[in-house]
């Protein structure tokens, strides 16, 4: 029954924050640069 605790309330707040803050950055640097990089092939 632990886990229903911890999935509750503030503690889970916190966690899904940081793992959408952790899945933002991800795809800002892995993405955005990609992106640009099919757009250089595509138009040079």
């Amino acid at each position: 029954m632990k886990w229903l605790s911890i999935l509750d309330g503030h503690t889970f707040d916190q966690v899904m924050g940081r793992i959408l803050r952790g899945w933002f950055y991800v795809i800002a640097f892995f993405c955005v640069p990609y992106f640009l990089f099919v757009l250089g092939q595509v138009f040079f």
